[in-house]
């Protein structure tokens, strides 16, 4: 069974109306669809990222600047996909990507198929860099019920970007955390 990696895509340029059919909301593109989005052959090797992508909401903004879609695809985001989208169809292409469970996240700037920018860090990383902030992690990190703090530092231990934005404060909230779940089960 895949992981599933959430994928918020943004795309603008002058080929949204040939994009926006390719991308229907509760569609899956698997290997062969790409190939058929792209308009190449089967002869064509293209490493697209991922096995496929659900597409869970699309949508354009009013003045239709730009193109919005939200997925998951297996254990990693579709950005040669993208990449290859980009080139095809002269698009700027922003992706933003997350899996929990094999804790990675990060942003991808594509411009006419070429990547400007890829940074990609931990998932805790992801999330204070671009998502929910440290109120969200810190959350997040309540619900893991660590049985000690040598639990937590052991999970924590190669993410040291995320451990050095800890504060006092908030290794003790994670503190007071972990004893008050021991304290309930």
């Amino acid at each position: 069974m895949a992981n599933y990696c959430s994928n918020y895509v943004q795309i603008t340029g002058e080929n949204l109306a040939i994009v926006r059919e390719l991308f229907p909301e509760g569609s899956t593109l698997f290997y062969s669809d790409f190939l058929d989005v792209l308009k190449l052959d089967e002869s064509t090797k293209v490493d697209f990222g991922t096995k496929w992508f659900e597409i869970g909401y699309s949508s354009e903004t009013e003045d239709n600047n730009f193109f919005i879609i939200d997925g998951i695809s297996a254990w990693a985001p579709p950005l040669g996909f993208f990449e290859k989208l980009s080139e095809i169809f002269n698009l700027s292409i922003t992706i933003e990507y997350e899996e929990p469970g094999m804790n990675f996240g990060g942003q991808c700037i594509i411009k006419n198929g070429a990547i400007e920018s890829d940074h990609e860090m931990s998932y805790f990383g992801y999330q204070l860099e671009y998502g929910r902030g440290l109120d969200y992690i810190l959350e997040d990190i309540a619900f893991r019920e660590y049985e000690s703090m040598e639990d937590f530092w052991s999970d924590f231990a190669d993410d040291e970007d995320f451990i050095s934005r800890l504060t006092e404060e908030d290794l003790t909230y994670i503190e007071n955390t972990i004893n008050e779940n021991k304290r309930l089960s």
